[in-house]
């Protein structure tokens, strides 16, 4: 169940919710009730978001989310290992300042050109800041389920180029699309321990030495026409000086006919836990 982000009264801020209750299947052996380990899950995230400003070039949004999760087991704090049939909960806050510029362009004439009548290139700065706060009982969450930690502050921050086209379509009408893009972020802890619950980069977890900064991605998209499009993903290792992982992957639309097709693949980077064994590692 959600309610996507709408605005309260006639302000700019908007105001929405997401909630789902699950049930996680996990059994070690099938038909032994005695390795049954599955247990009930829910969750709600209400949002407030609030734009500030409304210069063209630069734009800042704050954000105030509520997270709250309820385990119907546990984990032993002292061995977790061992899974309790004791429910346990986890709530706590996520305070965000998101701003995106100052945004420089540049417009480029070709009426000649057979593939757009015009070109425009953008280059856009951006940072996020988010705020976690602390939560007591992580070591009281299942294993599988510590996802996030509290008590820390997140930076994400990186710039992003884009080439838009203006082109004509079948129907005669010229249409604006962004064709091309290439995006470069990488994300500042203050708690270098959350890095490695960053679901944000594949290989946070295999860090090696905890560090306060992420590995660095970079994210390339491409869609020259309306019913093509592909993308490319590499995260650099900063830590080992070595590209642990590249996924990439395309598409093509047509009547009635949409086609897809995934790739990826972890490199051998000795040292880095998960990326040392060659067997491990596959496309």
């Amino acid at each position: 169940f959600s309610i996507s982000p709408s605005p309260i009264a006639r302000s700019r801020i908007t105001f929405g919710i997401s909630t789902d209750f699950a049930k996680v299947l996990r059994q070690l052996v099938v038909g032994d009730p005695t390795t049954d380990y599955g247990f009930f899950r829910y969750q709600i995230n209400p949002t407030i978001t609030a734009p500030i400003g409304n210069l063209p070039f630069l734009s800042l949004t704050t954000q105030l989310a509520w997270h709250y999760t309820w385990w119907s087991q546990s984990a032993d704090p002292n061995d977790s290992s061992v899974q309790l049939k004791v429910p346990v909960s986890r709530e706590y806050f996520d305070l965000q300042a998101a701003v995106r510029g100052p945004t420089f362009q540049r417009i480029f004439d070709t009426p000649g050109n057979g593939y757009a009548e015009r070109f425009k290139h953008v280059f856009e700065p951006f940072a996020t800041i988010h705020h976690y706060t602390n939560f007591n009982n992580f070591n009281s969450i299942i294993p599988s389920e510590r996802t996030d930690v509290g008590g820390y502050t997140k930076i994400d921050y990186g710039f992003a180029n884009r080439i838009l086209a203006k082109r004509k379509q079948a129907s005669g009408q010229s249409v604006g699309q962004q064709i091309f893009s290439i995006e470069i972020d990488q994300s500042y802890y203050t708690l270098p321990a959350a890095a490695g619950y960053d679901a944000s980069y594949q290989s946070s977890q295999h860090q090696g030495t905890p560090s306060k900064f992420s590995p660095i991605a970079v994210v390339i998209a491409a869609q020259p026409t309306t019913d093509i499009t592909s993308n490319m993903r590499i995260e650099y290792n900063w830590q080992f000086g070595a590209i642990d992982s590249i996924s990439a992957g395309g598409g093509v639309s047509r009547p009635n006919v949409v086609t897809n097709v995934v790739w990826s693949r972890a490199f051998l980077v000795p040292g880095l836990l998960g990326y040392e064994d060659p067997a491990a590692l596959g496309h």
